[in-house]
């Protein structure tokens, strides 16, 4: 069996590609998932769904905003608070111990309960054999991509502010929820690529 390789600019540029081009309909699948939140059996089907997008994601073409609605998420709600009790579990031993990087074992979890029809331990058993090799690289691409979005995050504000009046203001705030947004899908895209990658 051939050896996967990444490189970190490779993981981020990845995600900027799926990010883009799906950033509408990532973004409208965001509003429509806080619009559910105070429906909280429906808001379970919508997070589970927004959770499992990069798999989506991962398949190329783009998704609908419209897919977090479908029932087949809230079939899996058991399973979704078993394992998120588990990963709550886990990431809470890891950080205690220093070595938080071994949490991304889990990346693919979420996405292999629905995707491949896994229980939640196997999913961690599988995840765990995908990244196998490959955490450090996933790691530093997390933690240069933070960096990126902080400092655009930054700067995006010093420029916004400087926009004078109320309308200014407002521009700022839906500028800043824009730009948060997408970094958000970009992230999501860096996932993907990573589980078509690894897959």
């Amino acid at each position: 069996m051939v050896k996967t390789e990444l490189t970190v600019g490779e993981i981020i540029s990845g995600g900027m590609e799926i990010g883009k081009k799906n950033f509408l309909s990532l973004l409208g699948a965001m509003i429509l998932w806080g619009l559910t939140i105070w429906i909280p059996y429906i808001n379970m089907g919508t997070t589970i769904a927004l959770v499992n997008l990069p798999s989506k994601l991962s398949q190329g073409g783009t998704v609908s905003p419209l897919e977090i609605f479908d029932p087949k998420y809230r079939k899996y709600i058991g399973e979704y608070f078993i394992h998120w009790a588990l990963k709550g579990f886990g990431t809470y031993f890891s950080v205690f111990v220093g070595f938080f990087p071994i949490t991304l074992s889990w990346l693919f979890t979420e996405l292999l309960i629905l995707d491949k029809g896994l229980s939640p331990a196997e999913a961690f058993s599988a995840s765990s054999t995908m990244t196998y090799g490959h955490k450090w690289k996933i790691f530093f691409a997390m933690i240069l991509f933070a960096i990126i979005a902080v400092v655009a995050m930054i700067v995006a504000g010093y420029v916004l502010a400087l926009i004078p009046g109320a309308f200014g203001g407002f521009i700022m705030l839906v500028g800043m929820i824009l730009l948060l947004s997408f970094l958000s899908t970009v992230k999501l895209g860096m996932i993907a690529h990573l589980y078509k990658r690894l897959s």
